[in-house]
């Protein structure tokens, strides 16, 4: 389960238990390779990135701007050499070793770490 990371959205009383899964299959989270001739492509490939993540609205709920950054958080993960966030919903990453399906567990990893819901 995804904690909330704001207040109100925790006390709630009708609020919905949030899993990583249930994120994916509503493609609020998601990773795009690096292949030629694919949405995230060629640019970066030229920049040397090998994935794309985003993070939808409602993966949004679960950090907070104010507190430590996925994206510091997803440098740190196993086979993630460089984060580049590109906007609020994209990070790109170096990860020569990571399968999309890899890529896209780090990016939940990092979500469940507590340092993205509270602020320092």
């Amino acid at each position: 389960m995804l904690p909330p990371a704001s207040a109100w959205l925790r006390e709630a009383d009708d609020a919905e238990p949030v899993t990583v899964g249930s994120l994916i299959d509503q493609a609020e989270l998601g990773v795009e390779p690096s292949e030629p001739g694919g949405e995230a492509g060629d640019e970066l490939r030229e920049n040397g990135f090998h994935y794309s993540l985003w993070l939808g609205d409602a993966a949004r709920l679960h950090y907070d701007d104010e507190a430590t950054p996925v994206a510091a958080v997803l440098g740190t993960q196993a086979g993630v050499k460089q984060v580049e966030q590109e906007d609020r919903e994209v990070l790109n990453i170096r990860a020569p070793r990571l399968c999309p399906e890899g890529a896209l567990a780090v990016l939940a990893l990092s979500l469940l770490d507590p340092r993205v819901r509270e602020p320092d």
